[in-house]
């Protein structure tokens, strides 16, 4: 059968479809209503997709712990030079204090504390003692946390010691 079909009468039929199925899609899409029959068609409103978004649907993604933002005009790297550097510098000598002057005064005096009660020891024996750690650490007797220091001892020493008589001891 399909040796009865010359390429001539093939290419006319196919020719035929494409007129027709063109001509259907023209009409169906592209015609107006009785007004112009050959007119283009109007162009589809333009729309930009990424305004259609609401604002902060979600709200604004957090930043990681520590991170700020800030402007350039707002970015210091040194202090200015009308600042006073007298507080940082107080923050920094407090910290210095409490991660290690202070934890190294307590672990000398719990080590004299504990020399004297398993020697039986006296109170000349701590005084003594306790002359070499304020001879090493002469910065503790202005130290800010003197007073609980002092306090920590008068509730250790297997002994009565007055807070005059440990202020006399940071002193000399």
């Amino acid at each position: 059968m399909l040796h009865q079909i010359t390429w001539q009468q093939y290419t006319v039929v196919v020719v035929a479809f494409l007129l027709v199925w063109y001509a259907v899609v023209w009409l169906k899409y592209f015609k107006k209503p009785a007004d112009g029959f050959l007119q283009p068609p109007e162009p589809l409103e333009h729309r930009d997709f990424e305004d259609d978004e609401p604002d902060d649907l979600l709200g604004r993604s957090a930043e990681e712990y520590g991170v700020s933002t800030v402007d350039s005009d707002e970015l210091h790297f040194g202090p200015d030079a009308e600042e006073d550097l007298e507080p940082e510098t107080s923050f920094a000598d407090e910290t210095v204090e409490l991660q290690g002057l202070v934890p190294d005064v307590l672990e000398e005096i719990k080590t004299i504390i504990q020399t004297v009660e398993s020697g039986d020891g006296t109170k000349e024996d701590f005084i003594s003692l306790f002359k070499l750690v304020s001879t090493k650490y002469p910065q503790m007797a202005e130290s800010r946390h003197l007073d609980a220091i002092n306090d920590w001892i008068i509730e250790n020493v297997p002994f009565e010691l007055t807070e005059e008589e440990l202020h006399q001891l940071w002193i000399s």
